[in-house]
């Protein structure tokens, strides 16, 4: 019979998946930034443009987030999480490529909603490591993607490339702050391994 792991045992146990998986971590920061990157040469072109590159970041980062779901979960460890955000992005990305009359609020509002989630993610993942050095990251990553989306449902873009300005700042920001959360986790999962 299996004993639920002490709430002492749940940190490490995150941590140590954290470490094993710093590289699919560092992988996520990359092609963030690398699609906010895409979206500034797209600074002029029309919504189907700006959708198909939302979409497309969806599915990619999807692809990255899925290998952490399914590595073996530790005892304590909670897995199934990366996997609802993995399953998040493919749905963005389906209603994204697949709704007839797509607006650019409607857009915002998928972008928004995918953002939400990602964030709840990381933050939850955060509270639950404790004093990990790599805590600061996760939570500054999970409350910018949670602090975009908030922004996204209160303000109004109307115009393509305000959406464009936006989501491009956003992915730069949260891009930039998982790659610190690789980097952070690099060196102890050299030590570690």
């Amino acid at each position: 019979m299996r004993v639920a792991p002490s709430p002492g045992e749940v940190a490490p146990a995150i941590q140590r998946q954290l470490v094993r998986g710093w590289f699919l971590i560092t992988l996520r920061g990359l092609v963030a930034v690398a699609f906010s990157l895409l979206f500034v040469l797209e600074a002029h072109e029309g919504l189907a443009v700006y959708a198909f590159t939302a979409a497309a970041y969806c599915v990619c980062d999807g692809c990255v987030t899925l290998p952490a779901a399914l590595q073996r979960a530790a005892p304590g460890g909670r897995l199934w999480l990366f996997g609802a955000d993995a399953l998040v992005s493919f749905i963005a990305a389906l209603a994204i490529l697949t709704l007839p009359e797509l607006t650019p609020r409607l857009l915002v509002m998928i972008i928004a909603l995918r953002a939400a989630i990602g964030g709840i993610v990381l933050f939850i993942t955060a509270i639950r490591l404790a004093s990990h050095t790599a805590q600061l990251w996760m939570v500054l990553a999970g409350l910018a993607s949670i602090g975009f989306a908030v922004v996204c449902f209160v303000v109004p873009f109307a115009v393509a490339a305000q959406i464009a300005r936006s989501f491009t700042v956003y992915m730069f920001i949260r891009g930039s702050l998982l790659l610190g959360l690789g980097w952070t986790l690099r060196p102890n999962g050299r030590a570690v391994a």
